[in-house]
């Protein structure tokens, strides 16, 4: 660092970070006494730290501004290659990739803060490869295991299939295929096989799977959620489980274990006993031999390749449609006895995430001392260490709750003071899962710069959770592992307590992985749907589909993409087009290894290609100037984003979860399916092999199966042979490690796997062989053979499993269905979503003040400064006044009193400021109160989503409904009540457009003899069904023959007793926003 202190030219930060770090790691390690292999490692972090400050002098002796960290920087392509090449100029490779990869992320950087207009170059990425698992012991283990296969075999021949059978000898030979036919070298699923064998089997085409679940992480935590893997059965064992069905139906021994069966079973056929271990690391050593090494390491562990759900991979395999349900819907499900949220009237402050730094130090201080807690506690007694930890429960929950049910705190300050309550526990012994994540909690601290952004839980969706968590893992390189560690908690947390979707994470075990694709052909259906609605929206939801769906890219990178990015896409004479995937001005990138290049040529087929490049170029010609550098999904006149990220990428996702049938389908999940089929198609040993050109899998028992196709994926992407597969994938998503592409996002493995196995472990079975697996006598053979057309007398295992069935297997397309051909899609960006139903009462409480603090200001001037405040066009506020002034002041029936919507609220000085909108808000003049209970006050935001979506399709119905319920309330009361067939049919529609139905029982009031025609009536004018509705003999003497309906609340929800207050404060914005103002008011309106 003297270097940079002597000169007179001041280092900017972004060079000089990653030189400190390496400085204090070294510090750090020179600072006790090392192992060999320590002292190699400060070796080469010494070595590392020269080549970085060489890196910095010829910065500052060639490139100053840069050096310096000037403000908007800008370099040509060509300055961008010469910086390139005088700054990494070297003879080493390991010394070019460093200099490199630390000019990359300061480039990166500089265009993030400073506002660099810099073609940031792709880095020297080496992808972390999964060691092989072939060593000196495995030649010596593929021997044993040929022996161990050569004798089950010779028992086979010698063996009858008469004479009773024995359970236990026949369980411990399915184990034994299992492992040795089947793959299962993972002694965690292994040990879940007896609990599938007899009632999760499943087929599709004469093909055979079972689906084993495992918990994961999950413990008094309450977090993780469950493994899933399918196990594909090889021909061998699938044979077997049919005779396994034919006997035991299922059934497994009880009084065995698995290392009980199979010892009895190898002790049988004269083998000398083998564990079940040693049969899974002879599997294991066979295995490197038939299969790419990564399935390997799939094999042989729980986390890596989670499993698609049942629904997803029926999609896949069938192309049928099968609804899939979310396994937790938000908000829909009650939180989890681990999770006791803090008890609080106090509304959470929306204060700057600088005004709660003092809360999280807090916070910290407390996990600190937990973590502490949990070290101190080890050496003691049973008695003393559920006495200190209760006691410390008590004092710290104590602490938490009074300090965060002050004023001040805000909504995610609030959420983390939850989090640290969950962490400490509420009863019993601690959990070490659990005081691990504390040890991190320090790391959320990064999330309070998001604060103003998350106003509650359900604020953002899960694709916006993952924007933070890519944003803070961004300018966090040297503690990322920690700080990931930390985020996958803690939306495990959300998750777990608010009903969040999870995001992958590169630190899960594999249980919290959120596995769903978009097959092929429902990626089909959505291009032509959106090809079929045109128009400029519609055009970029194609746009960003293509871009997440064929390239793999996050939704920030998708919607941050510049004209630039493109380089010789629709020009012509260029044959490889590619995508540029850099951090931009406004986006940055999730590390260094996420820039990089793709390659069009080969992802995109060529309609899509021309599709894309007619797009870019479309846009591009409307730009006023031919600036390259402009964001290709910014409006081209303003250089806005004036269709905003949320908006469109809501719509998209609305279209794929129609399409999908999938209602948890998130954006993000293109990214799987992006990876989980181009390792399939990476792998091919010509283009059709494994997926057909409609995308679904193709099972082939043949490996060598593939002659005469076109050329492999691999080739055309420049790879020798299909080896390193894997790890051009993982540089194509952008992944450091082959591990995470396995851990997060490929699920297809389970295919992968079942397709070589199926097509290499298929041992040719005598005509003996055959009538013990077969049971059938040796006629009895031959007759099955003629009339299965079976020539040879030695029949490989697949064929003869293509002549039969299994008993109890399950067919997976018994339920599939045709896609549907109507989808809702939108064609013009959805302006009322964002339209906010406090917004009039805002405007009306805006004027009142500045009425109330300038006395001799008129109602005009008030109203104008409100409106410019707001952002609120002049005469859209004038129309919002006084349609609240004339709808406030409606006039209940048979009275001569104003205010059919007036709560009779005392009015508290509207001056002050020190009230927020929700709690404690004055009733004005012309507008009632909001719910006063912040629960109430979020369901109503989402009732009024649903309203603003019906106003946008059916204008005329929605208002009739608003206006129609606005003259059944009454002042006297809370409830909606409606009088007259008119209001009352008017009613239970906003409700059922509310999606609130669910809420009440509607009862209707009519005589027995009038029961079947009242019935009739109210099911075929709402849709409901008729067993909904119940009968109460009329109140009335003489009632009508359709009888009167009546909505009894019966379960009020989340909104509690505030629940008709909420639906009162709708009805009323609704009619100011919408025009629904009753006729009786429409002379105030018009005289206003």
């Amino acid at each position: 660092m003297a270097l940079m202190e002597n000169e007179g030219i001041g280092c900017w930060v972004g060079w000089l970070r990653p030189v400190e770090r390496l400085e204090r790691s070294i510090r750090r390690g020179r600072s006790r006494e090392l192992s060999g292999e320590e002292k190699r490692t400060v070796s080469r972090a010494v070595a590392k730290l020269r080549r970085l400050e060489e890196v910095n002098r010829r910065l500052r002796d060639s490139w100053p501004d840069l050096f310096a960290g000037q403000f908007d920087v800008r370099l040509s392509d060509d300055e961008v290659e010469r910086l390139v090449t005088e700054v990494c100029q070297s003879d080493s490779g390991m010394e070019i990739r460093d200099a490199q990869r630390h000019l990359v992320t300061g480039l990166s950087r500089g265009v993030k803060e400073l506002g660099w207009d810099v073609a940031v170059p792709a880095p020297y990425t080496s992808v972390s490869v999964l060691p092989s698992l072939f060593s000196t012991e495995t030649a010596e283990r593929l021997a044993r295991f040929d022996m161990v296969q050569d004798r089950y075999l010779e028992w086979l021949q010698g063996t009858t299939s008469d004479g009773p059978r024995d359970i236990r000898i026949d369980a411990g030979e399915l184990l034994f295929s299992f492992a040795f036919h089947t793959g299962v070298a993972c002694h965690g699923w292994f040990s879940e096989l007896s609990q599938a064998i007899g009632k999760d089997l499943e087929t599709y085409r004469g093909t055979y799977w079972v689906t084993l679940e495992k918990s994961s992480g999950a413990g008094k935590a309450g977090l993780g959620d469950k493994k899933r893997r399918r196990i594909i059965l090889a021909p061998m064992t699938a044979l077997l489980l049919r005779r396994w069905h034919r006997h035991w139906s299922g059934r497994w021994p009880q009084e065995d274990t698995s290392e009980e069966s199979l010892h009895v079973f190898t002790q049988h056929i004269g083998l000398a006993s083998l564990t079940v271990r040693e049969c899974q690391a002879l599997s294991e050593s066979n295995l490197t031999t038939v299969v790419p090494g990564f399935l390997v390491h799939y094999a042989r562990t729980l986390d890596l390749g989670k499993s698609l759900r049942r629904e997803n991979w029926a999609r896949w395999l069938t192309g049928q449609f099968h609804q899939t349900q979310s396994d937790v819907a938000a908000g829909d499900s009650d939180a989890p006895s681990a999770y006791v949220p803090i008890e609080n009237d106090v509304p959470p402050s929306e204060t700057p995430a600088t005004d709660q730094v003092q809360y999280f130090c807090d916070l910290a201080k407390w996990m600190s001392k937990f973590v502490s807690l949990s070290e101190k506690i080890s050496v003691l007694a049973d008695y003393d260490r559920r006495r200190l930890v209760a006691e410390f429960r008590h004092r710290t929950r104590k602490d938490i709750q009074r300090v965060f049910r002050q004023e001040g705190v805000s909504a995610l300050s609030r959420m983390l003071a939850e989090y640290s309550l969950f962490l400490i526990g509420s009863d019993g012994a601690l959990d070490t899962d659990l005081v691990r994540q504390a040890k991190h909690y320090h790391h959320l601290q990064r999330l309070l710069d998001y604060s103003p952004d998350v106003l509650s839980a359900s604020t953002l969706d899960a694709d916006e959770w993952q924007a933070i968590y890519d944003a803070i893992l961004e300018v966090s390189p040297g503690d990322a592992g920690a700080i990931q560690a930390a985020l996958s908690s803690w939306h495990e947390f959300l998750h777990t307590a608010y009903g969040l979707e999870r995001v992958p994470s590169e630190v899960s075990d594999g249980g919290g992985v959120d596995a769903a694709i978009l097959t092929e052909t429902e990626f089909d259906i959505a291009k032509q749907q959106l090809l079929a609605a045109g128009g400029d929206y519609a055009r970029m939801q194609l746009a960003l589909l293509i871009l997440g769906f064929r390239c793999g890219l996050r939704r920030s990178e998708a919607w941050s993409r510049r004209f630039e990015d493109f380089p010789g896409l629709g020009v012509e004479g260029v044959q490889q087009p590619e995508l540029l995937v850099r951090p931009t001005k406004t986006v940055g990138v999730k590390s260094a290894s996420a820039v990089r290049r793709l390659p069009l040529a080969i992802l995109l087929p060529e309609d899509e290609q021309r599709w894309l490049a007619e797009f870019i170029l479309d846009r591009q010609r409307r730009l006023p100037t031919n600036n390259r550098a402009a964001p290709v999904f910014a409006d081209p006149v303003s250089g806005d984003f004036r269709i905003t990220e949320p908006l469109v990428f809501s719509d998209l996702t609305l279209l794929l979860r129609q399409v999908s049938g999938d209602d948890s389908f998130r954006f993000h999940h293109l990214r799987h399916s992006f990876a989980s089929f181009n390792l399939i198609r990476l792998l091919e040993l010509s283009d059709g092999q494994l997926l057909s050109s409609e995308g679904s899998p193709q099972f082939v028992s043949d490996a060598d199966a593939h002659e005469g196709g076109s050329e492999p994926l691999w080739r055309r992407a420049g790879l020798g042979d299909p080896s390193m597969s894997l790890a051009l994938l993982s540089q194509w998503l952008g992944h450091s490690s082959e591990r995470v592409t396995l851990r997060s996002y490929a699920h297809v493995l389970d295919f992968l796997l079942g397709q070589y196995l199926i097509a290499r472990e298929n041992p040719v079975l005598t005509l003996a062989q055959q009538q013990v697996i077969l049971e059938k006598s040796p006629a009895a053979l031959e007759k099955f053979r003629h009339r299965k057309r079976l020539t040879d007398r030695a029949s490989t295992a697949a064929d003869l499993l293509s002549c039969v069935r299994i008993r109890g297997a399950r067919p997976i397309e018994e339920k599939g269905k045709t896609y549907p051909t109507e989808f809702d899609i939108q064609t013009a960006p959805r302006k009322t979503r964002h339209l906010n139903p406090l917004l009039p009462y805002r405007l009306a409480l805006l004027v009142d003040q500045y009425s109330s603090r300038t006395s001799e200001a008129s109602v005009g001037e008030a109203l104008a400064h409100a409106a410019s405040q707001l952002d609120i066009d002049q005469p859209l506020a004038e129309a919002w006044q006084a349609r609240a002034s004339a709808l406030f002041n409606l006039p209940m029936p048979k009275a001569d009193k104003l205010g059919r919507f007036s709560l009779n609220a005392p009015r508290s000085d509207v001056a002050r400021v020190n009230f927020s909108l929700i709690f404690r808000a004055p009733e004005l003049s012309n507008f009632p109160v909001p719910p006063q209970s912040r629960t109430a006050f979020q369901e109503m935001m989402g009732w009024f989503v649903q309203l603003a979506d019906w106003a946008e399709r059916d204008a005329l119905a929605a208002r009739d409904s608003l206006r129609l319920t606005a003259e059944a309330i009454q002042r006297s009361r809370p409830n909606i009540q409606p009088r007259g067939r008119e209001r009352q049919l008017a009613f239970l529609k906003l409700i059922l457009e509310l999606r609130l139905v669910r809420h009440f029982e509607p009862i209707i009031h009519t005589t027995d003899a009038n029961w079947p025609a009242a019935q009739q009536f109210w099911a075929q004018n709402s849709g409901l069904p008729k067993t909904r509705f119940r009968q109460e003999l009329g109140v009335l003497k003489d009632p009508p023959k359709d009888g009167i309906l009546h909505l009894k609340l019966k379960s009020p929800g989340k909104a509690g007793s505030y629940f008709w207050a909420a639906l009162r404060f709708l009805v009323f914005t609704g009619c100011v926003m919408f025009d629904a103002v009753p006729g009786n008011a429409d002379s105030q309106v018009a005289g206003s």
